[in-house]
Formats: structure tokens, sequence, C-alpha cells
């Protein structure tokens, strides 16, 4: 092998693709681990945004995401759009058990659950998907900011997020959020909604019926003078 004979691990590609980022993507852990032993820089971005931790997560490969952790890939680091590890990781979870387990490998590394830019954190992402519930119990225990607003004009939390969105797992998502002290009166910031004046104005009869469930009524006047004043 090339490495073997001493070429330079770190030699890119004019557009700053790494041979790690390269082997990330190609879901090669054997060249991966020979890569990192030959001291390639793990935390390398591509100009296009990539990193090979970006790679892996997107991937879904949980054996390339674990080697990158172990050697010391830096997990707050943004990638693609911005995006931290565990944002993208959250991104793919819903779609395999492997993704979910590539979660709880970064919470266990001690990743920032509450990174967010724009509207993109890993809850906000969960509750725009829509499920599944154990990945939001998995990220509550993580301790993750329930409440945490989008940084963006609308200023939504995952619970108006969650009654806006439409999906069969829609009600039991919001129990979860709930059940983590979720606010069933926050307010968005730029029509003043709460969760459920959201849910009614998206036509999403579940979503009202439970929240009218815990006492939550609509107060329409209110909410459009907030409006208005917004």
């Amino acid at each position: 092998m090339l490495i073997e004979a001493g070429a330079d691990a770190n030699l890119a590609t004019a557009d700053n693709h790494s041979p790690l980022l390269v082997a990330a993507r190609e879901d090669n852990p054997e060249l991966c681990t020979m890569l990192i032993d030959a001291k390639a820089d793990v935390n390398r971005r591509s100009d296009d945004g990539w990193t090979p931790l970006d790679a892996s997560t997107r991937n879904g490969n949980k054996e390339v995401v674990g080697k990158l952790i172990g050697a010391k890939a830096d997990l707050e680091l943004r990638g693609l759009y911005d995006m931290t590890p565990i944002v993208m990781a959250t991104r793919k979870a819903g779609d395999n058990n492997d993704g979910r387990e590539i979660v709880r490998m970064l919470i266990e590394a001690k990743v920032d659950v509450n990174y967010q830019k724009g509207n993109c954190s890993a809850l906000q992402l969960v509750a725009l998907g829509v499920g599944p519930r154990d990945l939001v119990e998995m990220l509550v225990q993580a301790k993750v900011d329930v409440n945490l607003s989008c940084d963006t004009a609308d200023g939504s939390t995952p619970l108006h997020t969650a009654a806006n969105a439409k999906s069969d797992n829609q009600v039991d998502v919001m129990k979860a959020l709930v059940q983590a002290k979720a606010d069933l009166k926050a307010k968005t910031k730029d029509n003043n909604y709460t969760p459920l004046k959201v849910a009614k104005e998206a036509d999403r009869i579940d979503a009202m019926h439970y929240l009218e469930s815990l006492g939550c009524k609509l107060d329409d006047e209110r909410e459009e003078k907030g409006g208005r004043r917004g």
C-alpha cells in the first residue's frame, strides 16, 4: 500500500477532499484505520463542507463513526450545511437502528445535543420528521433543552414543530416532549402562536385533541392581537 510506503495520508484533491474523507464516504473502515494510524487529519473539512465524521454519520456507518470518535474527531465541528455531527446523525436516525446507535455513540462521547443552526437542531429535526419517540427520549436523557426555540424568525419550539408535522407518530412524539416538560404555552415569535394554535392552523386534528386533553385552550383574540403586534 502507498500509505505503508510513506505516502502522505493528508494529500487532498483540489477541492480539499482528503483520503480519510473519501474512505469514510465510501464506508471503508479498514482504510480509515490505516489512514488514522498514518496520522490523517480527522477534522479536515472539504471546500464543499464535508468532514469525515459528517460522511460517516450521513451514511449511518457506526463502525467508521466509532473509529473517528476513538481518534478524537471534533464532535462540534460544523460540516455540511453548518450542521454538527449530532444534527446530521439525527436526520438519519429515523431510518434505521444503526442511525440511532450513532446518536447514542455521539451522546456517550459528550456531544453538545443543543447545538442549532437556524431551524436545525437535533430535537427540532426529530420533531419535524416526527419520530421515533425513543430518539426523543434518548436526547432528553442527554439533557437536551426541550424548549429551545429556533433562531429563526418564527422561533418555534420542538413542540410547535411536532404539532405542525404530519405523521402517524405525531402524538407519540408530542407526548414524549410533554413528559419532558415542554412548555404548552410557548409562543412563536412571528405570530404569537401556541402549539395548539399551530395544530389548528395546520389542521392537525389528532394533535389538537391531544393538546386539548391536557387542558390547552385557544385564546384566538389574544393570539391574533399578539400576532399583529409582532
